[in-house]
Parts: structure tokens; C-alpha cells; sequence
């Protein structure tokens, strides 16, 4: 479920523990990117105590974050990395233990067309 995929992302973001001055700048970008155009919310919407409080509302608040996210940075995909040729979707899988040491849970799978090669996004 959504709730409980959220959970482990959370709890995967707490281990990364970023330095007081990286956290100030998230939420100084935040404040002026995001809150801007989602005048109904706040930062403290998307906080865990708000989370306990008001599980539905925190939900909504974070979906909008992240929709507003996607829309603002999208990652280039779809492009090979050997040949430069279009590439596709093929799925997800268990991220590698490379992978999961960066705390990825899942690694995307895409295949080129043109060169047959595959590519790991993770």
C-alpha cells in the first residue's frame, strides 16, 4: 500500500540524517518553490507528528509534494547510456546490494533497442 511504502521510504530518509544546515536548505527551498503554488499546506503538514495527527491530511499534503516534484525535476529516461538510442521500460526489481547500500529498494530496468544493452536506475 501507499501508507506502508511511505513508511519505508521514511524510515530509509531518517537513516540518511542529513547536517542541520543541508535541512534548513531543504526547507528554505521548499517554502519558496512548493508552499507558493499549495497555499492550503505548510511544512509542518508533511511532518511525521502531523502524519500521527492526521494521517489523511499528511497524505494529501505529501502526494502534492511529490506530484509537484515529478513535475519539477523529471529524470531523463528512455535514453540509452552505450549507443544514445531510445530505450525502454521493463520494470522493477530488488535493488542489488550495491544498490540498496546507497538505501535503494528497487532498481528500475530499462532495455535499448538499437544495441540490446540494459541499464539499471536505482
Amino acid at each position: 500500500s501507499f501508507r506502508r511504502s511511505l513508511g519505508g521510504l521514511a524510515v530509509r530518509a531518517r537513516r540518511m540524517s542529513p547536517a542541520r544546515h543541508e535541512a534548513a536548505a531543504l526547507r528554505g527551498y521548499l517554502e519558496r518553490h512548493f508552499l507558493p503554488s499549495h497555499p492550503a499546506l505548510s511544512l509542518s503538514d508533511l511532518s511525521p507528528a502531523a502524519a500521527a495527527a492526521d494521517p489523511a491530511r499528511s497524505e494529501e499534503g505529501i502526494r502534492a509534494m511529490l506530484r509537484w516534484f515529478k513535475e519539477a525535476f523529471p529524470y531523463e529516461r528512455g535514453t540509452c547510456a552505450s549507443c544514445g538510442a531510445s530505450a525502454g521500460y521493463r520494470g522493477t526489481v530488488r535493488a542489488s546490494r550495491r544498490e540498496r547500500g546507497r538505501l535503494a529498494a528497487r532498481a528500475e530496468l530499462w532495455r535499448c533497442g538499437e544495441c540490446s544493452s540494459w541499464q539499471r536506475f536505482a
